[in-house]
């Protein structure tokens, strides 16, 4: 199946922000919420959000509507950590999301990478069609 990509990018599809995720962030149980684990939780919010912008936030693959993940998913793995596409029609894909940081903190300890484990496909207008 052939990758409709200039009509993928025609439909201005949503990109994917961390309310798409299947999580919730929280603070830690017993701590208070002070300004500084206000500011701490915002800072993180728009690290994700900027990362995820390169994402279309749909459990199906926006080319051909194939579920992507569970028990009968299509994701196929590719060679490339992390990366892989829809096994039926060959829609790129990531599994794995390695978001680096400068001044990430989560429970009081500096982080400098999160790892998300969320198959999501890549926005069509982040995608360039090959030349022939």
């Amino acid at each position: 199946m052939a990758i409709k990509l200039k009509e993928l990018q025609d439909k201005k599809l949503p990109r994917t922000t961390i309310a798409d995720l299947p999580f919730e962030l929280k603070l830690k149980k017993g701590a208070r919420e002070s300004q500084k684990a206000k500011e701490a939780k915002e800072n993180f919010i728009k690290i994700i959000n900027k990362y995820l912008r390169m994402f279309v936030s749909d459990k199906k693959c926006i080319n051909c509507e194939e579920d992507l993940s569970g028990i009968f998913g299509t994701f196929n793995w590719g060679i490339v950590h992390g990366e892989g596409h829809c096994s039926n029609c060959g829609y790129p894909a990531r599994g794995r999301h390695y978001i680096k940081a400068k001044n990430l903190v989560i429970d009081d300890k500096e982080e400098t990478e999160l790892i998300l484990p969320f198959i999501l496909q890549y926005h069509p207008s982040e995608l360039r069609q090959r030349r022939k």
